[in-house]
C-alpha cells in the first residue's frame, strides 16, 4: 500500500518513469478501475431514450445482416460497415436473429463497451504525458457529458473516436521507433477509420499536419538542444506493410468478407457526395458551433480553460526546441498540432452535428489534462494547492451534475445541447398502440418522404408498407402520414379520425383511425 500511495503522489508532482513491474501493474489497475467507472456510468437505462433516426437506420441495416442479407455499402446516405461488424456478433450473443428480435439495449451495448474500453487506451500515453495527465484525461472521457451521451447512441462516432485514438497511437509508435508493428497497426486502424465513416479523410489530414511538424522538428530543425534522437528514416518495407494492411482490411470490411465486391467500387465513388454533404445539406452551423457545444455549462467552460492552458504550455515549450531542451516530449507537440488542425478543419466545414464534436474533444481532453497536471506542478505553496484541490473537486462535481442532467434527466429536452432532432416519447406510445394483438397484424400504410425512425417502431408489424407523397397506397387498415403527405390523404378518408403523434420537435405525424375503430 505504501508503494501505491507514494507512486500516485509522485505522479501528481512530476513525470515519473513507468518501468518496474509493480508500477506497471498499479498503472493498469488504475485505468481498469476508470474503465469500470465508465461502464457503470454508461449502462443504466439504455432503453429509456427513444431511438434517434440515425440509430433506427443503423438498427434496420443490422437486422438485415442478422437475417442473412449481404452488406451493401451506400455511399450516398449511409456510412461504412465497422459499426455493424461490432453490432452483429453482440446481437447473436443476445439471441437476436432479425430486426423484430432486436432491442435498444442490445444495439446500444456495443458503443457502451467501446466507450468504456477506450479508457484503457489512455494508459498507453503515460510515457508521453505522465501518469497524472493520462489519468485526468481518462477520467474526463469516463464521466464527461459529451462522451457519455454519445457512447449510449447506436451511431458510428464512439467507435470512430476509439479507432482514431488507436490510429494516432500506432502512427506515433511508427514515427518514434520505425517499427513494423507500428506501421501495421497504423494501416489497420486507418482502414477501420475509413470503414467507420468517410470523414476519416479529415482525421488523415490532421495526422498529416502532425507528421509535417514531426518531419520539420526531427529532420530539418537539426537543433542539438532539441533532446530528440537522430532522425528516423522512413523504411519502404514499413510503408508497404502499412499500405498492405490498409488495403486488405478495407477490402474485407467493405465487401463484408468477400460477399459484395461492388462495395469497393462504390467506395471510390463516395468522394463527390462527401464533398456535397460537407456544404451543409440543412445542417449548416457557424464556425464557433463546436466551441460553444464543448464549452456548454460551467464544467464545459472549465474544460476549455484547461485545454487552452495545456495547449499554451505545450506551444510555448515548443519554441524551446530552438534554444534548449523542451520540458514536454515530442508526442505532445504532435498532439497539439493535430488538435489545432482537426479543430480548424471541422470548424471550417459548414456541415456540423453535435456528435462530430467527439473528434475535437478527444485530443483536446489530453491537452486539458496536461494543463491540469502542469497547474498542479507549478503550485509551490500549500494554500495554492489547497485551492487547486477545491477547484478540481468543484469541476468534477459540475461535470457529474451536467452528465446526470443531460444524459439521464433531460436527455430529450429541447434545451439539451447534445440532443439533436431527438424523437419524442410519443413514438413509444405509437409502438405500444400497434404492438397490441388486434392491431399487430393490421395492414399499415405509411406515407411520407422520410419515414425514419418509424421502421424501427413498427418492426413487430409484418404488414407495413411505405410510400412517397403522391403515390397511392391502396387499401389499408391504418394510414400514417407525415406532414408532407397529410393533406394529400385526408380527402380520401371520409369519416376517418386523425390521431396526432410527435416525431421530433416541430414534426407531427397523423395516424388515421378507421370509422369503426374501437379503443
Amino acid at each position: 500500500m505504501r508503494l501505491g500511495s507514494g507512486y500516485i503522489a509522485a505522479a501528481f508532482t512530476k513525470r515519473i518513469p513507468i518501468t518496474t513491474p509493480s508500477s506497471q501493474k498499479l498503472r493498469w489497475l488504475l485505468f481498469f478501475a476508470l474503465a469500470a467507472l465508465a461502464l457503470l456510468v454508461r449502462l443504466p437505462q439504455l432503453a429509456q431514450r427513444p431511438m434517434h433516426t440515425d440509430e433506427a437506420v443503423n438498427a434496420y441495416i443490422t437486422g438485415q445482416l442478422l437475417a442473412g442479407e449481404a452488406y451493401h455499402y451506400d455511399n450516398v446516405d449511409r456510412h461504412g460497415p465497422a459499426l455493424y461488424a461490432l453490432a452483429v456478433p453482440l446481437a447473436w450473443l443476445a439471441g437476436a436473429k432479425d430486426l423484430p428480435t432486436l432491442d435498444e439495449t442490445t444495439l446500444r451495448l456495443g458503443p457502451v463497451l467501446v466507450g468504456a474500453l477506450t479508457v484503457l487506451l489512455f494508459a498507453l500515453i503515460v510515457p508521453e504525458t505522465g501518469l497524472a495527465a493520462a489519468l485526468i484525461a481518462a477520467l474526463l472521457w469516463a464521466v464527461a457529458a459529451l462522451p457519455v451521451f454519445y457512447s449510449r447512441y447506436f451511431i458510428h462516432e464512439t467507435l470512430f473516436s476509439a479507432t482514431t485514438f488507436g490510429f494516432l497511437l500506432g502512427g506515433w509508435r511508427w514515427l518514434n521507433t520505425a517499427s513494423l508493428a507500428g506501421a501495421a497497426l497504423t494501416g489497420l486502424t486507418a482502414a477501420l477509420l475509413l470503414a467507420g465513416k468517410e470523414t476519416a479523410v479529415l482525421s488523415f489530414a490532421g495526422a498529416a499536419a502532425a507528421v509535417a511538424w514531426w518531419w520539420f522538428e526531427r529532420r530539418w530543425l537539426r537543433n542539438e538542444h532539441s533532446g530528440n534522437p537522430a532522425p528516423v528514416f522512413i523504411r519502404w518495407k514499413a510503408v508497404a506493410l502499412a499500405l498492405g494492411f490498409f488495403l486488405v482490411a478495407v477490402a474485407l470490411l467493405f465487401s463484408w468478407g468477400g460477399q459484395n465486391w461492388q462495395a469497393l467500387a462504390d467506395l471510390f465513388r463516395a468522394g463527390p457526395h462527401t464533398l456535397n454533404r460537407a456544404a451543409g445539406q440543412g445542417h449548416e452551423k457557424p464556425a464557433a458551433y463546436y466551441l460553444q457545444l464543448i464549452g456548454h455549462g460551467w464544467s464545459g467552460r472549465a474544460f476549455l480553460v484547461l485545454t487552452l492552458f495545456g495547449a499554451a504550455s505545450v506551444a510555448v515549450d515548443g519554441w524551446r526546441t530552438f534554444r534548449r531542451p523542451p520540458r514536454h516530449p515530442l508526442a505532445l507537440r504532435l498532439c497539439l498540432v493535430y488538435a489545432l488542425a482537426i479543430g480548424v478543419i471541422y470548424s471550417a466545414i459548414p456541415y456540423k452535428t453535435p456528435w462530430l464534436a467527439l473528434n475535437l474533444w478527444l485530443p483536446w481532453s489530453v491537452l486539458a489534462a496536461v494543463g491540469a497536471a502542469a497547474l498542479w506542478r507549478s503550485a509551490r505553496f500549500v494554500a495554492v494547492r489547497a485551492g487547486l484541490v477545491l477547484g478540481a473537486a468543484s469541476v468534477l462535481l459540475a461535470t457529474g451534475y451536467d452528465t446526470r442532467q443531460w444524459v439521464f434527466c433531460k436527455l430529450d429536452s429541447e434545451k439539451n445541447p447534445y440532443a439533436y432532432s431527438q424523437p419524442g416519447e410519443d413514438l413509444l406510445r405509437l409502438q405500444e398502440f400497434f404492438s397490441a394483438p388486434p392491431r399487430q397484424d393490421a395492414h399499415i400504410a405509411v406515407i411520407g418522404a422520410d419515414a425514419w425512425p418509424l421502421p424501427w417502431y413498427l418492426r413487430h408489424c409484418p404488414r407495413v408498407g411505405y410510400w412517397q407523397p403522391g403515390q397511392d397506397p391502396g387499401q389499408a387498415d391504418y394510414y400514417i402520414t407525415l406532414p408532407d403527405a397529410a393533406e394529400q390523404l385526408q380527402p380520401k378518408l371520409p369519416g376517418w379520425r386523425p390521431d396526432l403523434y410527435g416525431v421530433r420537435p416541430g414534426v407531427l405525424l397523423v395516424v388515421w383511425l378507421p370509422p369503426d375503430f374501437q379503443p
